[in-house]
């Protein structure tokens, strides 16, 4: 192609709204605009409902959209078919003045339904993030009688399909066993993510979760194990980083728990925020039921903090001697795993260096590249 390529990105979440995916979005977008040799015009959400458009870099524009929400980090069916309204109007508009190469799709749903509805007019790549996928997310089950057939045409009809862990591949492959379903794993910037210099020097041990504060993510496990691994080490301290509509329910869960008081209830914090609150913990713990590839464990792992994670999508994926893998839901796992790193030092340094050594195997710019690679192939391929 003569010309620079111009690819048009459908994403329902950037930050502040949404989490990994939207994280994830953010750091390629950045090195796009360092690599170069591509255009890039995003359509997405606007935290503050007003629609705008800025610029990442040089030829890549963030286009946000009014959408009306009520929390930063979920999603109601209303706001998710306002997104599908919106963005179908604004990138009909978009269309009919520029001219696309190719549109990638964060999500197959909705945004890989919203592209397939484009086809004629553009070919298409989905990326599978995690809720997309049947099976991943129980509160989406009722539909899935709709989800699936839908999900299947998506997928059949694009350009290429792309998962962000083996397992969540996996997962995709049950509802869509003849589709060629390829990886691009997640990246961290082992540069901002660093492991502090002077970690554990009180009395204490100091836990940490980043994650959204839904249901699948099992946070409800984490609350209702901490009196027991306080009971076995002392004093303990859990950091919740993350906002979610089961904020109040688990509050409440604390309060009955008796540990109200161990508990830091950060809610949303800026992403920039994030190296230092991995600095100050001394373990890292997501009990999600289901993941896709964590961006938040990447993150800790490169801040050189041990691992306490579920066997779940591709979370597996990324322990190998720097943490332990539990059952989702096992709380007595929770437990043990926890109070077995802290209270071993041998153990738990030789898991810290083992994370570090994990992470610096994977990066953004590498994930980039892979996409741009992918936009080539899928280019040619449609012409």
């Amino acid at each position: 192609m003569s010309r620079t390529p111009r690819i048009l990105i459908l994403n329902y979440e950037y930050p502040p709204i949404g989490g990994g995916a939207a994280n994830a979005l953010s750091y390629l977008l950045t090195e796009f605009g360092l690599i170069g040799g591509v255009e890039i015009d995003l359509v997405t959400s606007s935290h503050v409902g007003k629609e705008s458009i800025s610029s990442v870099a040089n030829g890549i524009s963030v286009h946000k959209l009014a959408i009306k929400k009520d929390s930063l980090h979920y999603w109601t069916e209303r706001e998710i078919l306002g997104y599908w309204s919106l963005a179908t109007r604004y990138t009909n508009k978009l269309l009919a003045k520029e001219k696309y190469d190719l549109c990638h799709a964060f999500f197959a749903l909705p945004c890989g339904a919203m592209a397939y509805r484009l086809r004629s007019r553009v070919p298409y790549i989905v990326s599978l993030r995690g809720s997309d996928v049947p099976g991943f997310n129980k509160r989406f089950n009722w539909m899935n009688s709709f989800l699936k057939p839908v999900f299947k045409r998506v997928l059949k009809a694009s350009s290429g399909v792309w998962a962000n862990s083996e397992g969540l591949r996996q997962l995709a492959k049950k509802t869509t066993p003849d589709i060629d379903i390829k990886i691009i794993h997640n990246g961290v910037d082992c540069r901002e993510f660093v492991p502090a210099q002077n970690r554990r020097p009180e009395k204490r041990y100091r836990l940490v979760c980043v994650s959204r504060l839904i249901g699948r993510k099992g946070i409800d496990d984490l609350i209702t194990a901490l009196p027991k691994i306080k009971a076995k080490l002392g004093k303990v301290e859990l950091t919740l980083v993350g906002e979610g509509n089961l904020k109040e329910e688990l509050q409440a869960l604390a309060e009955s728990q008796g540990v109200s008081d161990d508990i830091r209830w950060l809610g949303y914090v800026d992403h920039s925020s994030l190296p230092e609150i991995y600095a100050q913990a001394d373990l890292f713990v997501l009990p999600s039921y289901f993941e896709g590839m964590s961006n938040a464990l990447l993150e800790a792992m490169a801040s050189g903090l041990p691992v306490v994670v579920t066997n779940t999508g591709g979370t597996g994926e990324l322990v190998d001697e720097n943490g332990l893998v539990i059952e989702a839901g096992d709380q007595a796992g929770i437990i043990e795993a926890a109070t077995l790193i802290l209270s071993e030092e041998e153990r738990w340094v030789r898991y810290s260096q083992r994370s570090r050594e994990i992470a610096l195997k994977f990066s953004w710019e590498n994930a980039a590249q892979e996409y741009l690679n992918a936009y080539e192939r899928a280019i040619d391929g449609s012409q």
